[in-house]
């Protein structure tokens, strides 16, 4: 069934505790600040939890949880988490979620590290209303949305965004190997900054790190490699579905915000072009810019777009923490905000008056569960 007042209730909590993140942080009261964010992360868990009940890959999964060891024989990371998976109300909605709020945690995280807690609560509202971020989000692919989590720390310390312990990355990355086969190509498109980085990440390490990370990168790639290649082949001889969002309406004008935020601080900060070439921040920028319209021109003149399509998300949450980051180095975040308004002014509008919505016969993204999580039989 659908509920516009419960979902656009439970966005507003959301909305109102970023504002009491952003108060508490100016007045220097973290205890308060962090109940504030505990309760936005407690919302957006309900929110995302109810609202992607519907959606074709949670049904499918809740439906086929007995049998993930055939169905998902190569991520064995969900394998084994299907005894719990089974025990939580909503099953696999419960883990998207999570998902989701591990999403806002992260952009909340960053902004505590990067020292303007202010903004915690409106960069996670960004990323979860971001058009860029609509098939992890709204189309609940939960587990290649957890494995991009799991790159995300890798990200962060090559692009010289964030110093991470070594542990905790090694870790995270291969957890994301054992999450989704997606993970290799989007290791590459993480690493992708220590190409201008000059491999300092890596060069600075111990040698014994250094010799176990080349053996894990083998290991991985001799394990994946055929698993990765018969899905490819999969994708591009027997399947012909693939999704457009990427070019849609709200996703261009949310490049041409961005764009223009950029260009206006170049112009308030007097950054020219050889500084601007010169910072890593402002690579890294450009760089999943230029990616992200390479993925759009795939989909739109339709070169694969059953593979392109796959990466939009990816590279739209690389290129939004990029944006966070080079904006936060320029002293230049309230920039941000037509593009935070635009955001939220369309995820409001969803919400107030779903278009196109048949839940119970056609369930989607906003069609939330019609009955308690105790009724539901799973055949």
């Amino acid at each position: 069934m659908s509920s516009p007042w419960l979902m656009t209730s439970l966005f507003v909590l959301q909305i109102l505790c970023a504002s009491l993140i952003t108060w508490f942080a100016a007045k220097h009261r973290t205890s308060w600040w962090l109940l504030a964010v505990t309760l936005f992360c407690f919302s957006t868990t309900i929110f995302f939890t109810l609202s992607c009940w519907g959606t074709s890959d949670i049904t499918k999964l809740n439906h086929h949880i007995d049998q993930f060891d055939v169905h998902l024989s190569e991520e064995r990371f969900w394998v084994m988490l299907a005894p719990l998976i089974k025990i939580l109300p909503y099953r696999m909605a419960a883990i998207h979620g999570l998902v989701a709020t591990a999403f806002a945690a992260l952009a909340i995280s960053l902004s505590r590290c990067w020292r303007v807690p202010a903004w915690g609560g409106w960069w996670a509202l960004m990323l979860l209303t971001s058009p860029l971020l609509r098939g992890f989000l709204q189309n609940a692919h939960t587990r290649q949305a957890w494995a991009l989590l799991l790159v995300v720390p890798l990200f962060l310390n090559v692009s010289g965004f964030l110093k991470i312990r070594l542990f905790p990355v090694i870790i995270s990355t291969a957890l994301a190997l054992f999450s989704h086969l997606t993970a290799i190509p989007m290791l590459v498109l993480g690493l992708a900054p220590a190409s201008w980085q000059r491999l300092d990440f890596f060069l600075k390490l111990p040698r014994v790190a250094r010799i176990g990370a080349l053996i894990l990168l083998l290991a991985s790639l001799a394990a994946f490699s055929q698993p990765i290649y018969i899905k490819l082949l999969g994708y591009v001889n027997g399947m012909n579905f693939f999704s457009s969002y990427s070019i849609h309406r709200s996703v261009l004008i949310s490049e041409f915000l961005l764009l223009v935020a950029v260009l206006f601080t170049c112009k308030k900060k007097k950054i020219s072009w050889p500084a601007f070439r010169q910072c890593y921040a402002s690579r890294a920028l450009l760089f999943y810019s230029l990616i992200f319209i390479v993925i759009q021109l795939g989909v739109r003149f339709e070169v694969y777009p059953q593979v392109a399509f796959r990466f939009a998300d990816p590279i739209g949450l690389f290129l939004l923490l990029s944006a966070f980051h080079w904006f936060q180095i320029y002293s230049s975040k309230q920039m941000l905000i037509p593009l935070l308004a635009y955001s939220l002014l369309i995820w409001g509008k969803q919400l107030i008056d779903p278009n196109g919505l048949n839940c119970g016969l056609d369930d989607d993204f906003l069609c939330i569960p019609d009955r308690w999580p105790w009724q539901i039989i799973y055949y």
